[in-house]
């Protein structure tokens, strides 16, 4: 992928005992005006700031992707930065629904496995809900039989690398 289409990687890491967002993984949706941006997410989006300003990074091709924890960082960095990311790949987290219209001009495909007992599908349903009522671009795909690992299918969908590079911020 990178032969094809080459790019700048930053894999920001969470402290261990840390989340990207403070809320518990087993409710699903959460609020972003009830739950503070945490310092991690907080950390993670000035290194990207930083490293943007320090190489020759096209702010128009930005993205941001995340599983599990890092899902619900994903959408959490989405929704407090709309403005900054081109497109999203999220695998199982949550968000918060009411900010859908926040973001509905930014590609997203978020995957989900039916069967996961970690982070309940209910958090992608409601962010997929909310972001189709405002017909945003999404694309949703739960996957049958997969439980919480669903990243490991899902970025063997074939058309996923050349999906995400070819999106651009306007």
């Amino acid at each position: 992928m990178q032969e094809k289409h080459p790019s700048f990687v930053l894999t920001p890491q969470c402290p261990q005992g840390k989340q990207w967002v403070n809320t518990s993984w087993g409710k699903g949706s959460y609020s972003v005006g009830k739950i503070a941006i945490s310092e991690e997410m907080t950390l993670a989006l000035e290194i990207l700031d930083e490293v943007m300003k320090k190489y020759s990074i096209d702010p128009a091709r930005v993205y941001v992707s995340g599983q599990s924890m890092g899902g619900y960082g994903s959408w959490d960095a989405l929704l407090r930065r709309p403005k900054l990311f081109a497109a999203a790949i999220i695998n199982c987290g949550a968000g918060d629904p009411s900010h859908a219209e926040s973001i509905k001009d930014i590609p997203i495909w978020n995957f989900h496995g039916d069967k996961d007992s970690t982070v309940p599908t209910r958090g992608s349903r409601e962010m997929v809900e909310a972001l189709q009522r405002v017909n945003a671009k999404i694309k949703y795909s739960e996957l049958p039989g997969v439980g919480h690992d669903c990243w490991t299918k899902g970025w063997k969908t074939p058309e996923l690398g050349d999906w995400l590079f070819k999106q651009a911020r306007q």
